[in-house]
């Protein structure tokens, strides 16, 4: 099957589609994603002169989502990159018919928002939030520092995917979604009709294979 997919491709895509090529550009990914959002940050942040370990912290925040922001809109810019956006776009709009028993139609996605509260949007502005407390608690300073930070990734992961569920299935704590819904006004696009369709054979496949009906 798998054989099959990427005959399909086109050749430039078939050679991106290679193992050997995806786990490169994965671990090159991983890389600069540790280097842009936790290394750099920390650094700039060490050197400056403020006296109490919270300011650092917090000007460490603050730069890691300064640097997110401006890298979600320097790739926004590519024609690329807003046809993906207009994909997650249209993905977000079927989980939102599913949700609430709409009509799995072109037509009847069209009504919804390209913005959803429990979207990976949504959650790494939720790790950026909840490292600047967390990491206030490790060394600051050096590398020693940027180890620490990497290390206790997979806490912050698990205590942000909790305020993610929490903003997203609690009334009383809607007010935690409402960042993460603001933030996918860089990362959503509305879609046309054909990626909706898209979105929706994505959906009634996933549906079909965990044996759920579209159909409640």
């Amino acid at each position: 099957m798998r054989l099959a997919l990427q005959m399909a491709l086109p050749e430039e895509e078939r050679k991106v589609a290679e193992p050997t090529a995806f786990a490169g550009q994965a671990l090159l990914g991983l890389a600069l994603a540790l280097g842009l959002f936790v290394a750099l940050p920390h650094l700039l942040a060490a050197k400056t002169s403020l006296p109490d370990k919270w300011q650092i912290s917090a000007l460490e925040g603050l730069l890691r989502l300064g640097i997110f922001l401006v890298f979600l809109w320097f790739i926004g810019r590519s024609e690329e990159a807003r046809r993906l956006f207009a994909y997650h776009g249209a993905e977000h709009k079927a989980v939102h018919a599913f949700e609430r028993a709409a009509d799995l139609t072109v037509d009847g996605l069209k009504p919804f928002p390209p913005e959803h509260p429990r979207c990976g949007t949504a959650f790494v502005l939720f790790v950026l939030l909840v490292k600047v407390i967390l990491f206030a608690f490790l060394p600051i300073g050096g590398w020693q520092g940027v180890a620490f930070r990497i290390a206790m990734l997979p806490v912050v992961a698990g205590v942000s995917f909790e305020l993610l569920r929490l903003g997203a299935l609690h009334a009383w704590w809607r007010w935690l979604s409402l960042p993460g819904l603001w933030l996918q006004k860089l990362t959503t696009q509305e879609p046309d009709e054909k990626q909706l369709e898209v979105a929706l054979t994505a959906l009634q496949e996933l549906l079909r294979l965990e044996g759920v009906s579209a159909y409640r």
